[in-house]
């Protein structure tokens, strides 16, 4: 399930800190978290539209996940 938007279908696991960077955490279950994938408006597209790809940050999903959820509420 998404961990974003809770969409049960397409899913991708996503690096918290980045798996380019950080590869003592490159296989830890810790270090990931599940996102929808749809290619035209899927959280995980979303997530690297915002933030780009490499180098990201576990706080910078912790951001986006506000900033996705305070848009809903």
């Amino acid at each position: 399930t998404c961990q974003i938007c809770g969409i049960r279908g397409n899913l991708a696991a996503h690096h918290l800190d980045g798996f380019n960077w950080c590869k003592e955490k490159r296989y830890d279950i810790d270090n990931g978290v599940v996102l929808c994938n749809y290619k035209t408006n899927g959280c995980h597209k979303l997530f690297h539209k915002i933030y780009g790809r490499g180098n990201n940050t576990k706080q910078q999903f912790l951001e986006f996940k506000a900033a996705i959820l305070n848009s809903y509420a």
